[in-house]
């Protein structure tokens, strides 16, 4: 049952990278004055959506690797109380999270740089996102990370029905912390 719910949970996860990779071409567009529909959800689907898969693939699978042990070490050790499952869950969640952060740092713009150059392939697209986040990390997490955990909170209080205002909002941030980002690339190389 276990190794089906990852499977399955994978794949969910790999369907909404490329769903996510829509909606943050949906804001590219806001953020640039472009016109934008609700079809721009889906156009990710119609620009090699292997490309999204595979980033997506690699962030989720980097996730999935530090909770293996909250899998596999329940069933190795069957006599394992309710106290020690709790610390695993949340030391395994911490870390997770933890990681998470850390990876987007170094490759979280991969989508947008997908979207903005169709001809770039993922590994590609990883490599100069690791680039153009040399200098920017921390303002990176703490623009589109550190500053929402408030708000986070807020939400979670609301069971989630914050989330509704706050997600559009903090995609938008990191839209716009891309835009930045680019054009300070653009500019360094211009020089």
């Amino acid at each position: 049952g276990t190794i089906v719910y990852i499977i399955i949970l994978w794949i969910i996860t790999v369907l909404s990278s490329v769903l996510s990779s829509g909606a943050s071409y949906f804001y590219l567009n806001i953020c640039r004055g472009r016109e934008f529909r609700i079809s721009d959800l889906f156009a990710a689907f119609k620009m090699n959506p292997d490309r999204f898969i595979i980033v997506g693939l690699i962030t989720s699978g980097i996730s999935l690797l530090i909770q293996i042990p909250l899998y596999v070490y329940p069933y190795t050790n069957p006599n394992m109380d309710f106290i020690h499952l709790i610390i695993l869950t949340v030391v395994c969640s911490i870390a997770s999270t933890l990681v998470s952060v850390i990876v987007s740092m170094f490759i979280g713009l991969s989508n947008y740089l997908l979207l903005d150059f169709p001809e770039m392939g993922a590994m590609d697209a990883m490599r100069l996102c690791i680039t153009l986040m040399r200098g920017n990390k921390w303002r990176y997490f703490y623009t589109t990370d550190l500053s929402f955990i408030g708000w986070s909170i807020l939400s979670s209080l609301s069971f989630g029905i914050g989330s509704l205002w706050i997600t559009p909002y903090m995609i938008m941030t990191r839209t716009y912390f891309y835009c930045d980002v680019l054009e300070q690339l653009k500019t360094d190389n211009d020089d």
